[in-house]
């Protein structure tokens, strides 16, 4: 099935409770409010964006759904009070954030919800208006901003694709087949080929502003922030731990926010760096040495976590460097 229609909770992690526990009560939410009126029932696709939107929710919520049949039932009627969550306050919050106005802090939604639940385990009443605001967000980030935010939304739509999707409607805007192979298309071809070309601008922007900016052999883009001792690397079996820190451009703007990060400290073999031109810039710099570098998705093999051609800005910092000695 389509890895870009997976509801997959990453970033939650509550104590006594899983991430699939969770994501299901979120989908549940959603489910039981489907009994009022839906403010999206007459929309229609008018544009490439509504397409999109619709099928990115139809499809989401199908498979979700197939994957998760039995539980997602038992849930249902294990948890009245989230139950009872207004729908349209979740769908309201969804679109704040579509529009870039969220109510609250995706750190204070994850850490709310903490406190949700243990009021609910305790006992105690629990204010489902907060509760629904603290579900939007968290529904909008795990699950749209993180894994559908590549394509600009129609937060109406998508929703009524969701609704469509949640409630079985006999006659959706897009059959499943249909809405995948049209996200299929979209991913695979015209997603490509549009960040190819928002990358060459972010590119000749970041190199036209940027003091001490260079260009390496190949023609990627480098910085050396500190060039480091004079320890370098000099053979292709040395051991170097280095620190780095990836930020994947989403929106393809220079400093802008619509980004995600990933900072990790890791150990490898010099010789198992992901590419020439990565080594070719890292042997500038010795042990304390740091290194910006600006590529694209494809330079460190990220096309599976994020979509190909997309401008990522690399930070390293080379901590050590040692032997390879073999056991």
């Amino acid at each position: 099935m389509l890895s870009f229609c997976r509801f997959q909770t990453k970033h939650i992690d509550l104590n006594e409770m899983n991430n699939k526990t969770l994501t299901i009560q979120l989908l549940i939410i959603l489910v039981n409010m489907m009994l009022c009126s839906c403010a999206t029932s007459g929309l229609k696709m008018r544009t490439e964006v509504d397409s999109l939107s619709y099928a990115a929710g139809y499809c989401t919520v199908c498979e979700y759904k197939e994957q998760e049949a039995n539980i997602f039932w038992f849930i249902k009627g294990a948890v009245p009070d989230i139950e009872k969550c207004n729908f349209d306050t979740i769908t309201n919050v969804l679109r704040m954030a579509f529009a870039g106005r969220q109510p609250i802090s995706y750190p204070d939604a994850n850490h709310k919800i903490h406190d949700f639940f243990d009021a609910q385990n305790a006992g105690c009443p629990v204010n489902l208006d907060s509760l629904a605001i603290v579900y939007g967000i968290l529904f909008y980030q795990d699950k749209f901003r993180k894994e559908i935010v590549l394509f600009e939304q129609n937060p109406d739509i998508l929703i009524k694709g969701m609704h469509d999707a949640l409630t079985d409607n006999p006659k959706p805007l897009l059959g499943r087949e249909q809405a995948e192979n049209l996200l299929r298309d979209f991913y695979e071809k015209r997603l490509p080929a549009r960040n190819l070309v928002k990358a060459k601008q972010y590119f000749a922007e970041i190199e036209a502003k940027t003091p001490g900016i260079q260009r390496s052999k190949s023609g990627v883009l480098y910085r050396i922030d500190k060039m480091g001792s004079n320890e370098r690397i000099n053979r292709d079996t040395d051991i170097c731990r280095m620190n780095y820190r990836q930020t994947v451009q989403l929106g393809g703007v220079a400093g802008g926010e619509n980004s995600c990060e990933y900072e990790i400290d890791r150990c490898f073999s010099y010789n198992r760096f992901p590419s020439p031109d990565f080594l070719e810039i890292i042997k500038l710099m010795g042990v304390g040495g740091k290194i910006t570098i600006w590529t694209d998705t494809n330079f460190l093999n990220l096309r599976s976590a994020t979509s190909p051609n997309l401008p990522l800005i690399c930070e390293y910092e080379l901590v050590s460097i040692e032997p390879y000695q073999e056991e």
